[in-house]
């Protein structure tokens, strides 16, 4: 994941505390803004001012939906943070997230996240993911319950398991469901999707 940035001539900081700032792996960045603040001679808030007033933005290429390109403006860490962590930034442009939010403003949350699942599906966004998280989203479907999937797969590797079955349900892949009263847990998934595992065609 890269965040690009755009200088003009009134930029007020070195390129390379611009690079710095913004220098991340997998959306953690690697230095502390105090520590670049030490390093440049500046304070934080000079710092996240100034970047502030740079056009810097993440770039995902085209939309699934509509094609046009996907690009997310951001003004500092905290904006990076959040649009990294909502996989459907990743795939849709504002525009288009937009246009379904707007059609999903008077349902039920959970009706909301079939509406999604359904965009997931239509637009394969399976397709984005990696071996490891294919063939889990493929055991979610073949084990069914949550106590299979929990101890047959979670206990295995929790945290990178668990990793992944957030990926997907960001994804809307999937829709993993904690009653709040019960805790009991349930996993959904669109028929249409559960039709393409069951025939082997992903």
């Amino acid at each position: 994941m890269n965040i690009f940035y755009d200088l003009d001539e009134d930029n007020l900081l070195p390129k390379n505390l611009i690079e710095e700032y913004w220098q991340n792996t997998s959306g953690k960045f690697t230095y502390h803004v105090q520590d670049l603040a030490e390093k440049y001679k500046r304070t934080p808030k000079e710092i996240s001012s100034s970047i502030s007033n740079i056009y810097s933005y993440i770039d995902y290429g085209k939309c699934n939906a509509c094609d046009k390109k996907n690009i997310e403006t951001v003004r500092n860490r905290t904006r990076a943070g959040q649009i990294i962590s909502n996989e459907y930034y990743h795939h849709f442009c504002s525009s288009c997230r937009e246009k379904a939010n707007y059609f999903c403003r008077n349902l039920s949350e959970e009706d909301k996240k079939i509406v999604w699942m359904k965009l997931a599906f239509k637009y394969k966004l399976w397709l984005s993911l990696d071996k490891d998280e294919l063939n889990f989203l493929k055991a979610i479907y073949y084990l069914k319950s949550w106590n299979r999937i929990y101890h047959e797969l979670i206990l295995l590797d929790p945290s990178n398991i668990f990793k992944i079955l957030f990926k997907l349900d960001s994804m809307n892949l999937i829709y993993y469901n904690k009653n709040d009263m019960t805790g009991q847990i349930s996993i959904k998934m669109i028929k249409d999707l559960q039709d393409l595992i069951e025939q082997k065609l992903i």
